[in-house]
């Protein structure tokens, strides 16, 4: 599963970090996969999301009903379907034949609207790719309405908190807040990185707003 991982793309410092815990590989894997698979679904239906500590839902368009990643055991449901997207991954297929697999296996449409564009989405992927295994980094809900979506992000339930709205202003343990919609023309990768160290989740990550004081 180490394939789903990507390299940290900061200076050597972060590069050479070995990682502050020693996560489940299995558990990990579902985690890194579940979002990963869940915006190439996005990405070939368009639609919307919501994440819960433990699940991740996607509303697809053209779908009756929700898909529901169970993100400790990569378990993927939909209605009464259930399948393990760990048994149909293989690293020298990828994740498009993942997306297709599933597809086929669920029955759903083959219809494509590839209109959906949701930076925030895809900020979260990068940040559970890069950082969930290494510092097992979560994001959860912790607001959720018509007018406002706050998610919260974090190491440990008594760890380093930051938190991220739905209108893209990301506030931390310090204090500090920062409208991250100015780092949307940056790679995710990059917005990955600038995130993480304004949360100060780690010394070899320097916090942006000081970076460029």
């Amino acid at each position: 599963m180490n394939a789903m991982r990507l390299m940290l793309p900061m200076d050597k410092p972060a590069k050479d970090c070995q990682g502050c815990c020693q996560p489940d590989e299995m558990k990990a894997s579902a985690q890194i996969l579940s979002f990963q698979l869940a915006d190439k679904l996005l990405r070939h239906y368009s639609g919307s999301w919501e994440i819960s500590q433990d699940e991740l839902h996607i509303f697809l368009t053209g779908l009756e009903l929700p898909l529901r990643f169970e993100l400790n055991s990569g378990i993927l449901v939909y209605g009464s379907l259930k399948t393990s997207i760990l048994i149909h991954y293989h690293v020298d297929k990828g994740l498009t034949e993942l997306k297709e697999e599933i597809i086929s296996d669920l029955g759903l449409p083959l219809t494509e609207n590839k209109e959906y564009e949701d930076p925030i989405f895809r900020l979260f992927v990068k940040l559970i790719e890069i950082f969930h295994a290494r510092c097992g980094l979560k994001i959860k809900t912790i607001e959720n309405t018509d007018e406002e979506t706050v998610w919260e992000i974090y190491l440990s339930e008594t760890g380093p908190h930051g938190w991220i709205s739905s209108d893209g202003i990301a506030k931390n343990a310090q204090g500090e807040q920062v409208d991250i919609k100015l780092w949307f023309s940056l790679r995710p990768e990059k917005i990955a990185g600038y995130v993480f160290g304004f949360n100060s989740f780690c010394k070899n990550y320097k916090s942006p707003l000081k970076m460029f004081r």
